[in-house]
């Protein structure tokens, strides 16, 4: 069974990805692969970490979308997706001061 049918038996019923403003899907910030269930991607990862280990874990997607982004059809978007993560672990930093 392919990993789209799957989804679409697994998925709760009802959760649709938010449409971005063009009504496009935000392939940066929310991509659609990451938002069919309640929860995202990101929260479940974090939900299952530590702070340390979650700040390794940004850490190191943001420098896998830098080392490639040269390599990608549209490498603006990776470049978005790194700071995307790079957002993400500024976050946990700011948030650790409190």
């Amino acid at each position: 069974m392919s990993l789209k049918k799957w989804n679409e038996r697994t998925a709760p019923p009802n959760v649709k990805p938010e449409p971005s403003q063009n009504n496009k899907p935000d392939m940066v910030n929310h991509p659609s692969h990451y938002t069919e269930y309640p929860l995202e991607n990101l929260e479940t990862i974090r939900g299952s970490m530590s702070l340390i280990e979650y700040q390794g874990f940004l850490k190191g997607t943001a420098l896998k979308y830098l080392y490639r982004y040269k390599l990608k059809l549209n490498p603006v978007e990776d470049l978005k997706k790194a700071r995307f993560y790079q957002d993400r672990l500024i976050e946990t930093l700011e948030e650790e001061k409190g």
